[in-house]
């Protein structure tokens, strides 16, 4: 489906805040930004250069998110 990741999921994080948006992590060396209520890929990250291993949304700020590959 188009903006879905390529390969394998490898860690997902939900938003504290709004409960409506999750984080991916893949395989594919991308993060993805998700709208459950639109089931759609809202924004990918593709700054890494392998896989992505973690992403883990701040508990202080909603709007920051840390990635690690």
């Amino acid at each position: 489906e188009k903006g879905s990741h390529t390969d394998s999921v490898i860690s997902i994080s939900l938003n504290n805040t709004h409960k409506n948006i999750l984080a991916s992590g893949s395989a594919d060396n991308t993060v993805k930004i998700w709208d459950l209520g639109q089931a759609k890929n809202i924004h990918t990250c593709d700054h890494h250069k392998g896989r992505v291993s973690k992403v883990k949304w701040s508990p202080i700020d909603s709007s920051v998110m840390f990635t690690a590959g």
